[in-house]
């Protein structure tokens, strides 16, 4: 049945009646269920989007403090590893949570 269509009572309805009527609710059914699948594949696409932009502006970051043609992987997840093991970090890292910054704020630090 498709919305905003007027439909008679099902006790009034002849046998092919409700068979069409089984059959027109069937291909709604599966128009749904395709727009559906393409809304969760577009919610996946931009969610994978939105990751690698955070990923993209955390690693412009990290490379202003730590260029990556001074410093190996290797090198880079020592340092890292050793700041993030000070006690005080976890501390720091709920303080900078309650700082906003906004868009244009990290614009200035990528140019």
């Amino acid at each position: 049945m498709y919305i905003g269509k007027k439909r008679k009572n099902i006790s009034e309805m002849t046998l092919p009646e409700l068979i069409e009527e089984e059959r027109n609710e069937a291909e709604y059914l599966k128009v749904l269920k395709q727009k559906d699948k393409i809304l969760q594949h577009q919610i996946k696409k931009y969610t994978a989007k939105d990751q690698a932009r955070i990923l993209c502006n955390h690693g412009r970051l990290l490379e202003r403090f730590l260029p990556p043609d001074q410093f190996t992987d290797g090198q880079m997840f020592l340092i890292l590893e050793e700041l993030f093991s000070d006690p005080k970090v976890p501390e720091m890292l709920e303080d900078f949570k309650k700082i906003h910054l906004d868009v244009s704020d990290m614009k200035k630090i990528f140019r």
